[in-house]
């Protein structure tokens, strides 16, 4: 049997999920990509003491304005993901793709904290036009 560590796991999670985002199957690259977000997230704050890429945004919140923006921030942050994992007797409605971009960036930014290093479809897909144009409608 072979060996396997978590950053392992972590990545071939991710790179399924960026291949269902190209599939266009949405909900399953959610999932997938939001587990290895947290793997990779614990281990680069159990490894290096660094923070995840969501810790480091409830930081920034925090500055900006309050404890409860930070917890109204992990919630949103984590809403379809929690969604998609879990019933709940709650809203359905979310952007599949918007969703699909966020969570796969999360989790690739987590992975190449750590790793310092992209596999070639983390590369194909932080590059992608479509994402991209995605990413700069949403920081305006």
């Amino acid at each position: 049997m072979s060996s396997i560590d978590y950053i392992d796991i972590a990545r071939v999670q991710i790179d399924k999920a960026i291949e269902l985002y190209y599939e266009e199957d949405y909900i399953c690259a959610i999932t997938l990509a939001g587990a290895a977000e947290e793997i990779a997230g614990k281990i680069l704050k159990h490894s290096n003491g660094e923070d995840s890429f969501l810790d480091e945004l409830i930081k920034k919140a925090i500055k900006i304005d309050s404890v409860h923006q930070s917890k109204d921030i992990i919630y949103e942050m984590n809403r379809t993901r929690n969604l998609l994992k879990h019933f709940k007797n709650d809203d359905l409605s979310f952007k599949p793709f918007d969703d699909a971009v966020m969570i796969i960036m999360r989790a690739i930014s987590n992975y190449v904290s750590f790793k310092n290093s992209k596999t070639d479809l983390m590369d194909k897909f932080v590059s992608d036009p479509k994402v991209l144009l995605f990413l700069e409608a949403i920081s305006e």
